[in-house]
């Protein structure tokens, strides 16, 4: 996603927010992702496994994903989590937007 797609997501979308991720969400009939961490996390290791976590989850639920510009944002939970947990907070956020 460009700068320009992820201040208007900003802007105009919508957001939910699960245990571990906060979801910016725009319907658009196209699909983009965005992934980050928590500016309050000073750690980057940390920053980087979040956003690693994250795009792995889209990488394997690519297909249930609506048409939509979607960013998601990883709280500091998010690093340390079981990957069960973090993978059902992701699905139950992407069901929500369905919806």
């Amino acid at each position: 996603m460009s700068s320009l797609e992820i201040k208007r997501l900003f802007r105009d979308g919508k957001n939910i927010r699960g245990v571990y991720i906060a979801v910016r969400y725009m319907a658009t009939g196209e699909k983009k992702v965005g992934v980050g961490a928590s500016g309050k996390i000073k750690s980057k290791p940390l920053r980087n496994r979040i956003r690693r976590r994250l795009r792995e989850l889209f990488r394997l639920n690519w297909d249930i994903l609506p048409d939509y510009h979607i960013f998601m944002v990883g709280r500091s939970s998010a690093a340390e989590v079981e990957w069960e947990k973090l993978k059902k907070d992701f699905l139950k956020l992407v069901q929500n937007m369905k919806n």
